[in-house]
């Protein structure tokens, strides 16, 4: 890859800032300029960069060779196809976009994406564990799995200590807030994991106890198409933070603490085995952007293409809809 290549960022919020400051200190030759909409505060990230555009026609005369579209999620998809159209690579932060938008805009990006690369960072794919968990499901290790439960809970207030959390993108409903976008990590593992989900129940509601009008915690309950009973509870109004996954299979289980970065199997002949992998934040995006960077000469397996960032939409869509009837009864 040359030195001099030119990295467009689409917003300055905690995410945008925190790209900004991760491709600075791991690929300093690196021409970083900014795009944001005009109206957000100052940030220090503007004095590092070579650029601050507040027009898309004007960052495209730039000439980036990647771009990196880390707006709020509203925003998604018209960026991802301005920029898409144009033929430059993308790295699209999750969620790909938010729910109900017209199809006929996502088939237009499905469409260019089989030209341009087009992904989505999610990026707890890029954990050790993860590449690990992913190689015993496909060898078998645990049997013919059963069950499996995919759990996040957060205090929302702790995400980002310099602001104030009621007036951050994940507390406000027109930016794309709340906790099934902003936590739908989860879902996104639970599709690379089983491949397909159908969603059969989902309780979603505001606790009211982080005062905001998104809600702050969802569970979801569905089926793979081998029948795999899978669960996902999400919540950022827990003072206790955990995120870790359980599956079960006929031979055994297997246990991912995501926040420990341990990784534990059991089985029933009486085998067991623990990994623990100290990677840090810093780590996981570091890897995700190379592997994005890779991937505008190589597909990469691991990245979220943009049919999969649609398909946990579609989840997300589904469990909306069937809260909604629950709702009404």
């Amino acid at each position: 890859m040359e030195n001099s290549k030119k990295i467009l960022i689409c917003g300055l919020g905690s995410i945008g800032s925190y790209y900004v400051n991760l491709i600075l200190k791991k690929w300093p030759s690196f021409r970083i300029s900014i795009l944001r909409s005009g109206f957000g505060r100052p940030k220090k990230e503007e004095l590092l960069v070579e650029n601050v555009f507040t027009e898309n026609n004007k960052a495209i005369k730039w000439k980036p060779d990647f771009c990196i579209v880390a707006s709020p999620a509203p925003f998604h998809l018209s960026q991802a196809l301005f920029f898409g159209r144009e033929g430059i690579p993308l790295l699209i932060e999750k969620p790909i976009g938010i729910p109900f938008q017209e199809n006929c805009l996502w088939q237009e990006l499905i469409l260019i994406s089989t030209k341009v690369p087009i992904y989505v960072g999610y990026v707890l794919r890029h954990y050790s564990c993860a590449k690990i968990l992913k190689m015993y499901l496909t060898s078998n290790l645990i049997g013919e799995v059963l069950e499996s439960d995919f759990y996040s809970g957060s205090w929302l207030p702790l995400w980002r200590p310099n602001i104030d959390y009621k007036k951050s993108v994940s507390a406000r409903k027109e930016l794309g807030g709340g906790v099934l976008l902003e936590l739908s990590h989860e879902i996104d593992l639970a599709l690379y994991f089983f491949n397909n989900l159908k969603i059969n129940y989902s309780f979603i509601t505001n606790t009211n106890t982080l005062d905001i009008d998104v809600e702050d915690q969802a569970f979801l309950k569905g089926f793979n198409n081998k029948n795999t009973l899978i669960n996902i509870r999400l919540n950022f109004c827990s003072k206790i933070e955990k995120r870790y996954l359980f599956i079960r299979g006929t031979k055994g289980e297997i246990n991912w603490d995501i926040k420990r970065g341990e990784l534990y199997f059991e089985l029933t002949n009486g085998k067991k085995e623990r990994k623990i992998y100290c990677e840090s934040k810093e780590d996981i995006f570091q890897y995700q952007l190379a592997r994005f960077f890779e991937a505008s000469y190589q597909p990469n397996e691991l990245l979220c293409n943009v049919k999969q960032g649609i398909s946990v939409l579609r989840i997300i869509e589904q469990a909306i809809n069937i809260n909604k009837r629950n709702s009404s009864f």
